[in-house]
């Protein structure tokens, strides 16, 4: 499963970063992946000046936490698309394209 776009507007961070952040924001939601990726960045538009975001795929999260995740997504931009949850079938489909 993968949350769609992570804000990341106003910070310079690196992917550790990005992910301790997910993974702390995930951990209080009660939710543990077992295995996250950082995507490349990507800028929106918005009326308010461009909001810098980034994909996060989570691997491995049980049944419930990803009801959990799809019900309440991540981040505070979920009215702009962000961090929503979009299905994916598995980490290692990615694993060909990263070679």
């Amino acid at each position: 499963m993968a949350a769609s776009r992570t804000d990341l507007s106003g910070c310079q961070e690196t992917v550790r970063l990005i992910t301790e952040r997910g993974g702390t924001a995930l951990h209080v939601m009660g939710i543990t992946p077992k295995k996250m990726l950082c995507g490349i960045e990507h800028r929106l538009r918005t009326p308010d000046g461009p909001l810098r975001t980034r994909s996060l795929m989570l691997a491995e999260l049980s049944p419930d936490e990803s009801r959990r995740l799809q019900e309440q997504g991540l981040g505070s931009f979920r009215h702009l698309g962000c961090g929503l949850l979009l299905p994916h079938k598995g980490i290692q489909e990615l694993h060909p394209v990263l070679e």
